[in-house]
């Protein structure tokens, strides 16, 4: 109905939902909550979405199919340490014919990452959690 988070994108975006539509997005975080508000929000809205809590398997994934997804949602601390720039950096590698937008996410603030963005082949960085209304932003930017 039409004040339900699942219509969000079509209010907000009137175009959005043919523009967006036919991405396939990746997101990894350890964080349950996280992949499953942002994975409800934009499968709701008619988005392909895979989630993964581990960064490695994101990387198995493009070493098997480097042209699997268009867009990446990196978490950029697990508990293994700050990998996410490094598992950001071989999806970037892997899939150099056909890059992904990877977009880092960080529950540390825009500080965590600031001169690292670009050094480290993420195209955007979103603070944690990421509202609906950026990500949408950030989507349309992209996709547009």
């Amino acid at each position: 109905h039409p004040g339900s988070e699942d219509n969000l994108l079509t209010e907000a975006f009137p175009m959005s939902k043919s523009v967006l539509s036919g991405l396939r997005i990746l997101i990894v975080d350890d964080d349950p909550f996280i992949l499953y508000r942002m994975s409800k929000f934009l499968a709701g809205n008619g988005l392909s979405v895979e989630t993964l809590t581990n960064a490695d398997e994101a990387v198995a994934w493009f070493r098997d199919d480097p042209a699997a997804f268009d867009i990446v949602f990196m978490d950029m601390r697990f508990p293994q340490g700050d990998i996410g720039f490094d598992r950001a950096r071989d999806i970037a590698r892997l899939s150099a014919d056909t890059p992904p937008v990877l977009i880092g996410m960080t529950g540390y603030g825009s500080d965590f990452v600031t001169g690292e963005t670009d050094k480290q082949g993420l195209d955007a960085v979103l603070e944690k959690p990421p509202s609906e209304e950026d990500v949408l932003a950030l989507l349309a930017r992209r996709r547009g």
